[in-house]
C-alpha cells in the first residue's frame, strides 16, 4: 500500500509537466546549460544560471495563475529585466537572485487565497519531502557510481556532476511541483515537530534576544543583534504561519504573544541600526536589516491587530523585495553612493583629495582604519569608483591597510618592492632555503645535508651542524622593518645579515607582518658554512 503511494508520488511528475509547461521547458534549457558547463565552458555562466533560475520560478507562478500569453509575456519580461539589472559580482548576483527567487516563491505560495497559512504549510511540507527524496536518490546513485568505479572499471568523475545536474536540476523541481498539485493533507509528524520542538526552541531563542536587549538597552555602542535580525524575523514568521494550522495551547499562545515580541525586538534593533548609519554609513547589509525591520514591523502590526488579513504578508514581502533590487533605490546603488561619499569626504577633510587622491602617511591611526574599511568594502563589492586610481592601496594612500581587532590593535605589514629585481651574488653561499615563519609553523626543520640543518624554533632561525648550533638569528629583528606607516622595501633595505666565525646567513624579507608580538614572514635565506 505504501509502495503504491510512493509510486503515485513519482508518477505525479507527469501531472506537473502538464500543469507547468513553460516551467518544464525552461528546466530543460537550464539542464542543457548545466551540461554544457560541465562539458566545456559557457560564457558568463553564473549570470545565465541566475537568469534561468529566476525564469523557472517566474514561469511556475505564471503557469499556476493562468496559462495565457499575457501572463507568460510578463514572466519573460520580468526575467529579462532581472538579467539587465543583475550584477556580475558573484556576491551581489547571489543576493539579487536569492531575493527575487524568494519574492517569486512568495507569489507561488500566495495564490490569491486568504487561507495563507494552510498554503504555506503545504508548500513547506512539499519542500521537506522533496529534499528528502532528492538526497536519498542522489546518495543512492553516488553509491552505485562508487561501486562501479572501485569494483569494476574506472568512471569519469564528471559523471558525478551529470548526476547532480539531473537529480537537482530536473527531478527535484518537477517532483516539488508535483507535490504542490496534491490536496493539502495533514502531516502528524511535522505538526508534532513544530508544536513541541520548533516552537519551544524559537521561544528560547527570542528570550535570549530579549535578555540581551534588557542588558544593553542604554548601551547602544553594542550592535551584536544586527546580524541576527533577518534570521530571527524569518524564523518567527515561518514558525508563526506553520503553527497557524495547528490548534493546541502552545501554538495558540505562540501566535498570540510573538507578534508583540517581534515588534519590540525589531523596533529596538531598527533604532540602533539607524543610529549606526551616522557612524559607519549604509552598507548593503545594513540596508537589508533596516528594510527587513520595516517589513517585520508592518507584518507584526497586521498579525496583532488584523490576524485574518495575514495573507497581506505575500504582497508586502514581494513589494519590499523588488524595491531592494531595482535601481536606483536598491541596496547596492545606495550603499555604493553612501560609502563612496563617506570615503571622499574623509579624504577631503584630511587634505588628501582635490580631484585626485594625495597620499599622506602621517594621518592618525583612526583615519587609516576608517579609510581601509571603506576602501575594502568598495573593492569587495566591485563598485566602480572612477576617482580612485587602479593601483595598490599603499600606492594610493601612502600607508598600508590597517584594521581594528577586538583590542583596537593594528596589524603592521611591509613588503619587498617587486618593481626592483632581486639580484644577489650566490657564489659564496652553500644553500638556499625559502622559509615561511609564523607562530603556527614553529619547529620546522630544513635538511640541507646529511649533517646540516636549518631549524625554525622558538621565534628564531638556527643553523646546526652535527647537532651543534653554528648560528642563531631571532625573528624579532624583523621589527626594525615594521612601522605604523607602510613601507615598501628596496632589496637593500629588506636584506638582513647574521654572521659569526662559523657561519653566515643572508636573509631577504619578501614580506613581514606583526601583531600582538606575533610575527609572520616570508624569507629568502642564503646559508654559508665557514667550517
Amino acid at each position: 500500500m505504501r509502495f503504491n503511494r510512493i509510486f503515485q508520488q513519482f508518477a505525479g511528475i507527469t501531472d506537473a509537466i502538464k500543469a507547468f509547461p513553460l516551467a518544464t521547458v525552461l528546466l530543460v534549457v537550464l539542464f542543457i546549460v548545466n551540461v554544457a558547463e560541465i562539458s566545456g565552458t559557457v560564457t558568463n555562466y553564473d549570470k545565465w544560471l541566475a537568469a534561468l533560475v529566476v525564469a523557472v520560478f517566474a514561469a511556475s507562478v505564471a503557469d499556476l495563475f493562468a496559462k495565457r500569453v499575457l501572463t507568460y509575456s510578463i514572466a519573460i519580461i520580468f526575467t529579462g529585466l532581472f538579467f539587465w539589472i543583475s550584477n556580475s559580482n558573484d556576491l551581489i548576483l547571489a543576493i539579487q537572485t536569492g531575493i527575487v527567487v524568494s519574492a517569486l516563491m512568495m507569489g507561488f505560495i500566495w495564490l490569491g487565497k486568504e487561507n495563507f497559512s494552510a498554503r504555506f504549510f503545504h508548500i513547506f511540507k512539499s519542500i521537506l519531502i522533496t529534499a528528502f527524496f532528492s538526497i536519498v536518490i542522489f546518495v543512492g546513485l553516488m553509491l552505485v557510481y562508487a561501486a562501479i568505479n572501485y569494483l569494476l572499471f574506472p568512471v569519469s568523475s564528471h559523471i558525478i556532476e551529470y548526476i547532480a545536474a539531473t537529480v537537482f536540476g530536473l527531478f527535484t523541481p518537477l517532483f516539488f511541483l508535483s507535490l504542490t498539485l496534491k490536496e493539502e493533507e495533514s502531516a502528524h509528524i511535522l505538526e508534532v515537530l513544530i508544536s513541541y520542538v520548533i516552537v519551544p526552541l524559537t521561544m528560547v531563542y527570542a528570550l535570549i534576544l530579549v535578555i540581551y536587549i534588557a542588558l544593553h538597552f542604554t548601551d547602544w555602542s553594542e550592535n551584536l543583534l544586527e546580524p541576527l535580525l533577518v534570521f530571527f524575523v524569518t524564523t518567527v514568521l515561518v514558525v508563526y504561519f506553520l503553527s497557524n494550522v495547528i490548534e493546541n495551547g502552545l501554538t495558540k499562545w505562540f501566535r498570540l504573544i510573538f507578534p508583540k515580541v517581534l515588534l519590540v525586538i525589531v523596533l529596538y534593533q531598527l533604532v540602533v541600526s539607524i543610529m549606526k548609519i551616522g557612524e559607519a554609513g549604509i552598507t548593503h547589509g545594513r540596508y537589508f536589516v533596516i528594510l527587513f525591520g520595516v517589513f517585520a514591523i508592518t507584518i507584526a502590526v497586521i498579525l496583532t491587530f488584523m490576524p485574518k488579513k495575514q495573507w497581506l504578508v505575500a504582497p508586502i514581502f514581494i513589494g519590499f523585495s523588488l524595491l531592494s533590487v531595482i535601481p536606483p533605490v536598491d541596496a547596492f546603488t545606495i550603499s555604493k553612493h553612501n560609502q563612496e561619499t563617506l570615503l571622499q569626504e574623509r579624504l577631503q577633510s584630511l587634505g588628501m583629495y582635490d580631484g585626485e587622491v594625495q597620499p599622506n602617511p602621517d594621518i592618525s591611526k583612526e583615519d587609516k582604519q576608517f579609510i581601509t574599511e571603506k576602501f575594502d568594502y568598495l573593492q569587495r563589492m566591485d563598485y566602480d569608483i572612477t576617482w580612485l586610481p587602479d593601483q595598490p592601496f599603499d600606492k594610493i594612500f601612502g600607508f598600508s591597510q590597517q584594521y581594528k581587532d577586538y583590542t583596537n590593535e593594528v596589524y603592521y605589514t611591509t613588503n619587498l618592492d617587486w618593481d626592483e629585481p632581486v639580484i644577489t651574488d650566490i657564489d659564496q653561499y652553500d644553500y638556499f632555503v625559502q622559509v615561511s615563519a609564523s607562530q603556527n609553523s614553529m619547529h620546522r626543520r630544513f635538511e640541507l645535508a646529511n649533517n646540516m640543518q636549518l631549524r625554525l624554533q622558538k621565534d628564531q632561525l638556527v643553523l646546526e651542524k652535527d647537532e651543534q648550533e653554528l648560528l642563531a638569528w631571532p625573528l624579532e629583528e624583523l621589527d626594525i622593518l615594521l612601522t605604523s606607516n607602510y613601507r615598501e622595501l628596496s632589496v637593500e633595505e629588506a636584506t638582513v645579515i647574521a654572521e659569526n666565525d662559523r657561519a653566515k646567513l643572508q636573509i631577504i624579507v619578501q614580506n613581514a607582518q606583526s601583531h600582538r608580538n606575533q610575527r609572520y614572514a616570508e624569507l629568502y635565506v642564503f646559508v654559508q658554512v665557514k667550517e
